[in-house]
């Protein structure tokens, strides 16, 4: 058959063009390469990053909107919660869980870890089906009903060596014992690093509890309806729920999502962003192959032409051509997913398990069959592109035009010169996007490792301790515990200070609550909302936060019983800011939410703003601390400054929680410079990758360029020759060879520096410290261009001037 014709001459081709086939073919492999990486990363962060689910599309999550705020509080109060389930009809059930922090105890040693608490239709909402046993029975989400606990695949491999006879036995949580009904499969986990889900019990007093938000809510939506139906719907019931409970909800609006792009949203302009970088590092390295074949079809012109004199046709030639760039592509495709599976590798060591714990899809990152099938479409595909154009020039080749573009003076090789220098402008337009939008990103980077977060964050070891609430029932309980614990860890060798938190900075864990100031309307739309932190007396000198008015809290805000102790808070100045702009705050009285009996607190300190929950891209948040001995706070984290290693220490903690409660055991132990990496993954990895397109794409269009201006040189060298005959010096040669690699530089640079603007001005959101249009980036990414253009048109103009004038005459 012709077309098992053309393949065989394709390899005898290619075989005996050696060094153009590994230049093309190591071109592709870099280009179909790092899509397939970016189309891996797409698929584990935004198309599916939470494996497990049924039918994910009608899955939604349901969230608050504060007033006067457009992004949501990613949470629901219990209130809300059961009024959603009894109006909202648009659903065929609705969920809620929260996560907690459990000890468990028994045979094993102590270990603290995360826990969630759903309610009885969490597993049938998802539609996650156990590996072994069941998920909660309608009733058990009641209290009194719901010692019961599902184990996650990785927990029971670990604690019960993956022993399926587990079912029925009992687990003790926080000193409470209870029956293991269930183990979840590999990888289903949600949200996130959840190791044991339990039963959430609602009881009466939920109904009317719209005042604290801390429940995750999610509902799957009836066959027929839309989300635009369920988001009308909700709205009007956050309208009703607002005229009912004014003093908690008026202003306050619901939103939908659909919990996959929920999930995915702080991770998409990241992945868009790389996306958009390797598709644009594609289109340069198919322009650049299309020019190879392009200069090599201008080479075999003759042969073409003699071949279309014996009979061959248009359409034989043009699908000659073809067949030899789509086998040019099924090998640079094939070598590409050895390079994706290497960049895949070098991403997977570069991002620490801080940050894959939360991240349930991240064993879906390498290459797999999607990513091969992806693969072999975006190879089919680029054959195609880069392909078509010069086969197509190709086969219009006639005998009489080979030998007239022969002739003297023919600069450009006809239509084929006219389409080389067009990819040329075009691939050196795009190597200028990349490298503008690199250049922002690492000036980002730069600018966060430069942010202060508000504290010092060398040696500091950080643990969490979770108390149970049977042993340590009340305020006094769990505070003398902390106040034993603080003494014999700060009486460690090496210790400098101690102190405890609950929701370290920079750490995913939070609590928000509405504050009212006394005095003022108790309308919800004056109540902003505010981190809430319960924080010991030697917290801000441990953490060397600065107290720029007032005191720190100290023994007089609890020595007497806890009930007579007067209420006090510090406050941030973003806090002071939003209640009080240009006045005092000291003094002044606030409530907070979901505090016993409305305690009034008194402003005793202003502290300075710290980067809390988020330290590259949005302002400080508001912030109200309160007295550890004024506040029962079960789950605290440890701050441990030390002198030394603060790793070195982790055993000697450890050793002082079991020493005063066997039951006990710190969990999430972390050295604080892992957080900053942790927080910081996502843009030093997209930087990273970012930087290495950006290389390639200079690297191709300086080949671009100097594969232009060779070839244009290599056809006029009778001209140069002839020029130089009549006494032409060799620098007026230079010059002429230059300027035309440099005109077709600066056409691309006009064109790509608007393409620039465009795109960086849509990497606003992620940009920090730096303008989208910041005229020293973009002037430095035009600067680096023009110079690589320079140099590649100045190699081959070099050439030429060195050419001797009967040589070049004598040239065929």
């Amino acid at each position: 058959m012709a077309i098992f014709q053309d393949i065989k001459f394709a390899f005898r081709s290619m075989r005996k063009n050696p060094g153009f086939t590994a230049i093309v073919v190591l071109t592709l492999a870099f280009g179909i390469g790092s899509n397939a990486t970016v189309y891996s990363g797409a698929r584990v962060f935004l198309l599916a990053p939470l494996p497990g689910l049924r039918e994910p599309d009608r899955l939604m999550r349901l969230v608050e909107i504060p007033p006067q705020r457009s992004d949501e509080s990613g949470a629901a109060s219990p209130g809300n919660l059961l009024e959603w389930r009894r109006q909202a009809s648009y659903f065929a059930s609705i969920a809620a869980c929260d996560e907690t922090l459990l000890n468990v105890t028994g045979s094993a040693e102590p270990e603290r870890i995360v826990a969630l608490r759903g309610t009885a239709s969490y597993f049938r909402v998802l539609g996650f089906t156990p590996l072994l046993g069941r998920g909660f029975l309608p009733d058990e989400d009641q209290p009194g009903r719901d010692a019961v606990a599902v184990l996650s695949h990785g927990f029971w491999n670990r604690r019960y060596a993956g022993d399926r006879n587990v079912i029925g036995r009992t687990i003790s949580l926080d000193g409470r014992s209870v029956t293991i009904i269930g183990v979840m499969p590999p990888n289903v986990s949600f949200p996130e690093i959840s190791q044991v889900w339990v039963p959430l019990a609602l009881g009466p007093s939920n109904a009317t509890d719209f005042a604290v938000r801390s429940l995750l809510v999610f509902g799957r939506l009836k066959p027929g309806f839309s989300v635009t139906d369920a988001q009308a719907q909700l709205s009007a019931i956050a309208a009703d729920v607002a005229r009912a409970h004014p003093g908690t909800n008026a202003g306050w609006g619901a939103r939908i999502w659909p919990l996959v792009a929920y999930q995915a949203r702080d991770r998409r302009p990241f992945i868009l962003l790389l996306a958009a970088a390797a598709g644009l590092v594609l289109v340069i390295v198919c322009a650049n192959v299309a020019n190879l074949l392009l200069a090599r079809a201008s080479a075999r012109q003759r042969e073409f032409s003699l071949r279309s004199a014996l009979g061959a046709s248009q359409l034989r030639v043009f699908r000659q051509c073809l067949t030899e760039s789509l086998l040019l592509g099924l090998f640079g495709g094939a070598l590409g997913a050895l390079v994706a599976y290497g960049e895949l590798a070098l991403v997977r060591g570069a991002v620490p398990g801080e940050i894959t714990q939360f991240l349930p899809a991240w064993h879906s990152l390498t290459v797999d069959n999607q990513v091969l099938a992806y693969t072999a479409l975006l190879t089919f595909l680029v054959g195609l592109i880069f392909g078509a154009a010069p086969a197509l020039n190709a086969s219009r080749v006639s005998l009489q035009e080979s030998l007239k573009e022969g002739g003297w003076g023919s600069s450009t090789g006809g239509r084929g010169g006219r389409l080389r220098q067009l990819l040329v402008i075009s691939e050196t337009a795009l190597a200028l996007m990349l490298l503008a939008s690199t250049g922002l990103m690492v000036k980002s980077f730069a600018s966060i490792l430069k942010t202060d977060p508000g504290f010092r964050t060398d040696h500091l070891l950080t643990m969490d301790v979770t108390l149970s609430p049977s042993r340590y029932p009340d305020i006094l309980a769990t505070s003398g515990f902390y106040a034993e614990l603080s003494r014999s860890v700060r009486a460690l060798p090496g210790v400098r200070a101690m102190a405890l938190i609950t929701g370290l900075p920079l750490s995913p864990w939070d609590e928000v609550r509405e504050v009212e100031v006394v005095g003022r309307p108790a309308n919800a739309s004056e109540k902003p909302s505010v981190g809430y932190r319960v924080i010991s007396d030697e917290y801000l000198a441990t953490m060397e936060i600065p107290l720029l008015r007032g005191r720190a809290f100290d023994g007089r805000d609890h020595d007497q019983p806890q009930s007579a102790a007067r209420g006090v808070a510090i406050i941030n100045e973003a806090t002071a800011k939003v209640l009080w702009p240009g006045a005092d705050p000291l003094g002044q009285r606030i409530r907070v939410a979901g505090e016993a009996g409305g305690r009034e607190r008194e402003i005793v300190g202003l502290v300075r703003n710290i980067r809390s929950r988020n330290m590259i891209n949005k302002p400080p948040r508001s912030e109200v601390y309160v007295p550890l001995h004024q506040a029962l706070a079960p789950i605290m984290a440890l701050v441990v400054r030390t002198a030394d290693d603060p790793a070195s220490h982790t055993g000697e903690v450890q050793r002082q929680i079991a020493a005063l409660d066997p039951t006990l055991a710190g969990g999430n132990v972390q050295v604080f410079d892992r957080v900053l990496v942790r927080v910081m993954s996502a843009f030093r990895v997209t930087t990273g990758m970012l930087v290495v397109f950006a290389l390639l794409a200079l690297l191709l269009a300086g080949l671009g360029i100097y594969g232009v201006i060779s070839f244009a040189t290599v056809r006029r060298t009778k001209e140069i020759g002839i020029r130089v005959a009549l006494g032409a010096e060799r620098s007026n040669v230079l010059s002429l060879i230059i300027r035309q690699g440099m005109r077709l530089s600066l056409i691309g640079l006009a064109i790509g520096l608007a393409g620039a603007l465009a795109l960086t001005r849509a990497m606003a959101g992620i940009l920090v410290g730096v303008s989208p249009t910041d005229l020293v980036t973009l002037s430095a990414a035009c600067a680096l261009l023009a110079a690589v253009a320079l140099l590649a048109s100045y190699l081959p103009a070099r050439y030429a001037a060195r050419l001797n004038p009967l040589a070049a005459l004598r040239s065929e």
